[in-house]
């Protein structure tokens, strides 16, 4: 009896690890997704990334 409950909160386990383990690539594909549209904004407006990092962080200074 107590093994099939052990089974059971395995067989929950292995879903909640699964389930998390596809949005988690979900998640990855977004970000994938995001970095390309960003290189994208970049590119479309001439600025480097290494640039743009700079103007920030002149923006930043008080």
């Amino acid at each position: 009896m107590e093994m099939e409950g052990c089974s059971t909160q395995i067989g929950r386990k292995a879903e909640q690890l699964r389930l998390l383990d596809e949005e988690i690539l979900s998640l990855e594909q977004r970000i994938t997704a995001l970095e390309m549209e960003i290189e994208k904004l970049y590119e479309r407006h001439h600025v480097s990334k290494e640039r743009a990092e700079f103007m920030q962080e002149c923006d930043a200074v008080p």
